[in-house]
């Protein structure tokens, strides 16, 4: 019902779905100024972004209305200009951040048409037109679109607050229900232990608890510690800074470990619910 990824899940999506792939040798890149310098990249995604944020759409479908319609729709300066004269203040923030784009960059009014041939493989283009909730959830400094000129911490501030906030709509809905958290050591965790608090606080408020959630950890280190049975391990054991399962293992309910690669993972999760699906 929701998916969910951090800034750089964003961009790889993005840059399969654009050009086919996506890889760079950042050793070589750094050591030449030129790591993650790409102007395709820092310039759609930060341009969905702001276009993004003027709209009402959060960081992740953003980018995957660009990606499924491949293209963006440029608002006139005139239109920008009379939606400042409004009273909306969020809408106001995004039509100024755009209306410093569209000048900076000379963009004209009307469609960009941006192809994106093999959006077939993007996931968040998929999540975009089946209506499935896809939210990013960036760190700003971690991503190499910031450094690119189109980059505004206005847009990206106004579209990942609103992921967040979505992302924590279903969570506090998660009583019964399964969240799986696949190879992401701080971003998932971090994100959910605060979404998780908000929602239990509101569910306390009416009288509710959020309680019997089941929560499957994957990733590919080792952990020598049975953390089903064997309670939070000592600080002086290694395993206690493995922080998305010290973090899970904090948020009630039922979780699982599973050491293993993330794409088999994934692939082996995908074949079981094609099996299960022609059961039915």
């Amino acid at each position: 019902t929701h998916l969910a990824t951090n800034g750089a899940g964003i961009i790889h999506d993005w840059e399969f779905a654009y050009q086919g792939e996506s890889s760079e040798d950042v050793r070589a890149n750094v050591a030449q100024g030129q790591f993650g310098l790409w102007d395709e990249t820092g310039y759609y995604i930060n341009l969905a972004i702001r276009v993004g944020a003027y709209e009402g759409l959060g960081y992740g479908e953003s980018v995957g209305a660009m990606i499924q319609n491949e293209g963006l729709t440029i608002p006139s300066a005139e239109t920008l200009r009379e939606v400042l004269r409004g009273e909306s203040l969020n809408q106001t923030i995004g039509a100024a951040d755009l209306l410093v784009a569209i000048d900076a960059f000379d963009l004209g009014p009307g469609w960009l048409s941006i192809p994106h041939p093999h959006k077939s493989y993007s996931v968040q283009a998929a999540a975009y037109e089946a209506g499935v909730a896809f939210t990013g959830h960036p760190m700003i400094g971690h991503d190499i679109i910031y450094t690119h000129p189109m980059s505004s911490g206005a847009a990206i501030g106004l579209t990942a607050e609103r992921d967040f906030l979505r992302f924590a709509h279903p969570i506090s809905e998660l009583s019964g229900g399964v969240y799986l958290s696949v190879g992401s050591a701080v971003m998932s965790p971090m994100v959910f232990e605060k979404s998780l608090s908000m929602g239990q606080n509101l569910a306390m408020q009416r009288g509710g608890h959020i309680d019997g959630h089941f929560m499957v950890v994957v990733d590919l280190a080792e952990s020598s510690w049975d953390w089903s049975t064997g309670g939070e391990p000592p600080k002086d054991d290694p395993a206690y800074y493995l922080r998305y399962c010290k973090t899970f293992s904090r948020m009630g309910g039922e979780m699982r470990y599973l050491c293993a690669d993330n794409r088999d993972f994934l692939v082996a999760l995908l074949r079981e619910l094609d099996v299960t699906s022609e059961k039915r």
